[in-house]
């Protein structure tokens, strides 16, 4: 009797073990360790590089004050929400589309008010005429 039951008991413990794994079913995502990882480091590499478009807007002055305070005002927007999405500590794949989305988008309005000619400190009207004494040409 004891040996049917100590049999019964191991082969209760494989059988329950082998259907205790998770099953990944087709499309659908279960973050490793590597890959949230790296999405970290990437949504990290992006924020790095959009707050140093931000400085460089700043120090060259290709930034008006306005501007740079708008962008920068979103940055912070997009860092509380990857805060908020963070706070259960993985980024499920909706949440990481949508900081890297959200991110994109503030690199290239970045881009878009560096390179609008509106410069900071420049307080004469504009005018066509005007244009190349505002670039230094």
């Amino acid at each position: 009797m004891k040996k049917t039951l100590i049999l019964s008991a191991l082969f209760l413990l494989t059988f329950v073990g082998a259907f205790a794994q998770r099953y990944e079913y087709p499309g659908q995502r279960y973050p490793a360790a590597d890959n949230d990882r790296r999405e970290s480091y990437a949504i990290n590499d992006m924020q790095r590089e959009a707050r140093r478009r931000i400085a460089v807007g700043i120090e060259n002055q290709s930034l008006t004050p306005t501007e740079a305070i708008r962008l920068l005002d979103e940055y912070d927007r997009i860092q509380l929400r990857e805060r908020r999405f963070r706070s259960n500590r993985n980024l499920t794949n909706r949440e990481t589309r949508e900081l890297t989305n959200d991110l994109e988008n503030l690199i290239r309005k970045i881009r878009y008010e560096n390179r609008d000619g509106e410069r900071a400190g420049y307080d004469r009207p504009r005018s066509p005429g005007n244009y190349d004494q505002r670039r230094g040409w």
